[in-house]
């Protein structure tokens, strides 16, 4: 009697579902960081997490919602990473970096863009053609910032536009953490504290 034989599809170990999800999210991260987002298909996924398809399936309904998850965990992260840029994690905390200068919060938050690269890539770049489920996630923890940012500025200026300031503060941010992970090479955070520390002095000894 013949035997088969052949190689076995890999068998995914059981694991908690909330261990699962964080899993297939890593590998839908690595996916669309170093091949684009239109390879983090669920196959693909799969494939990555070293899972089969029904696995991912079983945690995410299709693509758009594994996309959309992915984006509001790495944001949620990148927003507490922001509100911590001060020793404390309260808006309080986060007026007192202002207050002792721009330059070194700036320094600070590029330096934890270079720490989690793969996340910041997700909320800062132009990512065309991905799910609307995906933009809105984006857009809302990018809300989240600039509230935090604004409230902090009505506490150290509040005689400021504190929206209008924040839009500004996280525009220039963004910008920089684009660079940052673009051309690491050309512009490490070093590069900007030294640019806006003069910029800082300047407007100081205006507003004196």
């Amino acid at each position: 009697m013949a035997v088969k034989t052949g190689t076995r599809r890999p068998y995914a170990a059981r694991m908690p579902e909330a261990e699962r999800r964080d899993q297939l999210l890593d590998a839908a991260l690595s996916i669309v960081v170093s091949r684009g987002h239109g390879a983090a298909t669920m196959g693909n996924v799969a494939t990555q997490a070293g899972v089969t398809r029904p696995v991912v399936y079983g945690i995410f309904a299709d693509r758009e919602e594994l996309l959309a998850a992915l984006l509001d965990r790495e944001s949620s992260a990148a927003a507490q990473q922001v509100i911590e840029l001060s020793p404390g994690v309260d808006i309080a905390d986060l007026a007192v970096a202002l207050e002792a200068g721009l330059p070194d919060l700036a320094e600070q938050f590029l330096r934890s863009v270079r720490a989690a690269p793969a996340r910041w890539f997700c909320i800062v770049m132009q990512v065309p053609g991905m799910p609307v489920e995906f933009h809105a996630a984006r857009d809302a923890v990018r809300s989240r910032i600039v509230d935090t940012f604004a409230a902090a500025v009505a506490r150290y200026a509040p005689d400021a536009d504190a929206v209008l300031t924040a839009e500004m503060l996280v525009g220039m941010l963004e910008w920089a953490a684009r660079m940052t992970l673009t051309q690491p090479g050309d512009y490490p955070p070093e590069r900007f504290t030294a640019a806006l520390r003069p910029i800082s002095a300047m407007f100081g000894a205006i507003g004196a």
